[in-house]
């Protein structure tokens, strides 16, 4: 049974990947800008919590699933098309999309994002009828 639920509207963002550059001998890492929409996705998971959570950060080893639903393509909205959601197997990638769920959580849900010891993420076309959004379930970890 899930400790925390949270939904969060909007289309999903992935984290990216830290950038290195080589300028005059020296090695430059930089991450994404300001304006990267990554922010305003973790803005949205964010307000999402301080909405839907009222209670304390919670302590110990956590499991965290997510769900991701990404826009439907126009290619597959034809009536034919099945109505509920359908797998994902284009960009982006389910770690820098659970990475930037774990990393918008931390402080706010849990203290650290180390206290995550398992997690699943899944990625999908919305169904026929809604939209882009995640579902957020964050459980106690149990050992198996």
């Amino acid at each position: 049974m899930a400790l925390v639920c949270i939904v969060v509207r909007g289309e999903p963002v992935a984290t990216p990947r830290p950038r290195a550059v080589s300028f005059a001998g020296h090695a430059r890492v930089y991450g994404a800008s300001k304006a990267h929409p990554v922010h305003t996705w973790r803005e949205r998971i964010v307000a999402a919590v301080e909405a839907q959570y009222a209670g304390p950060c919670l302590d110990g080893p956590l499991r965290l699933d997510v769900e991701f639903y990404l826009g439907r393509p126009g290619r597959l909205n034809r009536k034919k098309d099945p109505a509920g959601p359908l797998p994902c197997i284009s960009r982006p990638d389910c770690d820098n999309l659970g990475k930037a769920v774990a990393d918008a959580l931390a402080g706010r849900l849990y203290g650290d994002d180390c206290q995550v010891v398992e997690w699943r993420v899944r990625k999908r076309y919305h169904a026929k009828g809604d939209g882009p959004h995640a579902v957020i379930q964050v459980r106690a970890y149990e050992e198996e």
